[in-house]
């Protein structure tokens, strides 16, 4: 959930992301009192969704708005990104609350990763081709210095509420912050124009298996694959 003045530029950094990893993620289960065993279980399952990037453009394909689409998606991901955080508050069994989170979390993560790649085509069609890289990389400076301001507030608060004994209202905090934001991001996909030509050139796009095929016969493909790999490993 980017703040307002980066929501329509696609931003990479959203709110939900970092409220919603390490010790954000340790405190709201902590709350729960579920055992580091399935704590390391659930938080693998983000991993997990990520392999729902593959069906973007089958997602999209058939859609007649994408807007529409970015829009009902994404607003569905963040209200459960909120709800995530009012999990411990819920008048719900005590046993039933982790089963919740895990289905909750891995939706939200579904979510995220299914629509994001149309959101990104989407809304860089409206920068020229020629300035789409000195563009990005404002984008990302611009998401990473907000970023950490932002992480590093709602962490101090955070911790505030959790040293004096009141950790659950830095969770409701946490909700009623990411809701905030949910409105900011909803105001401004609605104020982006759509783009029929980006949803045209999608389905002429090949199908799913095809483009695996075609990208693993590109050996530039590999290179890339393989620096995205180191990555992931070393860093």
């Amino acid at each position: 959930i980017p703040p307002c003045p980066k929501a329509r530029q696609g931003g990479s950094i959203s709110s939900s992301r970092l409220l919603f990893t390490g010790a954000f993620l340790t405190l709201l289960i902590k709350q729960m009192n579920v055992s580091d065993a399935l704590t390391g279980i659930i938080s693998s399952m983000t991993i997990l969704a990520l392999g729902t990037q593959l069906f973007s453009a089958a997602f999209i394909r058939w859609r007649r708005s994408i807007r529409a689409s970015v829009l009902f998606m994404q607003t569905a991901q963040q209200v459960l990104t909120c709800l995530l955080f009012l999990l411990p508050f819920l008048p719900l069994p005590a046993a039933a609350k982790p089963i919740l989170f895990a289905v909750l979390l891995l939706l939200s993560s579904m979510l995220n990763n299914l629509i994001t790649p149309v959101k990104f085509n989407w809304l860089n069609s409206f920068v020229h081709p020629e300035h789409r890289g000195a563009f990005t990389a404002r984008k990302e400076m611009v998401s990473l210095f907000t970023g950490l301001i932002y992480n590093f507030v709602m962490s101090r608060v955070v911790d505030h509420f959790a040293e004096n004994g009141h950790p659950d209202i830095g969770l409701k905090l946490c909700a009623i912050v990411l809701f905030l934001f949910t409105v900011c991001h909803v105001v401004t996909l609605l104020v982006a124009r759509d783009a029929p030509q980006v949803l045209e050139d999608t389905r002429k796009s090949p199908p799913l298996l095809p483009a695996i095929r075609e990208n693993f016969a590109n050996p530039t493909f590999f290179k890339v694959l393989v620096f995205a790999l180191g990555w992931n490993i070393f860093c």
